[in-house]
């Protein structure tokens, strides 16, 4: 049976991947938000779904960026904090990307 959907994810295109690659994501994202207590604020709300999300694939620094994005109107860029980004080291960064792109390949 992996054999059979390795195979059929072979056969995709690397959009056809990305696609249901985001579509699972979405449907992690609702799931962990709909379990978070209604009460927390949005800052409270993004470090636990950073938590719950990424827990030990990141280091805490990048989960307090994540959740100290600045809450902006629909169509504005949302950025972190320079401070926080600043504590983040490159080689981490790109060992977060590599293994990102793995997991792509391999779904």
């Amino acid at each position: 049976m992996a054999r059979m959907v390795a195979d059929r994810y072979q056969q995709m295109t690397p959009e056809e991947r990305m696609r249901i690659a985001a579509s699972m994501f979405e449907t992690a994202r609702t799931i962990v938000e709909s379990s978070l207590p209604p009460t927390l604020t949005s800052r409270e709300r993004r470090l636990a779904f950073a938590r719950r999300m990424y827990g030990d694939e990141l280091p805490e620094a990048a989960l307090l960026a994540f959740a100290d994005w600045i809450d902006r109107a629909p169509g504005h860029v949302v950025t972190p904090s320079a401070e926080r980004c600043e504590s983040l080291s490159p080689e981490h960064l790109e060992r977060v990307i590599v293994s990102l792109r793995h997991d792509l390949v391999e779904a």
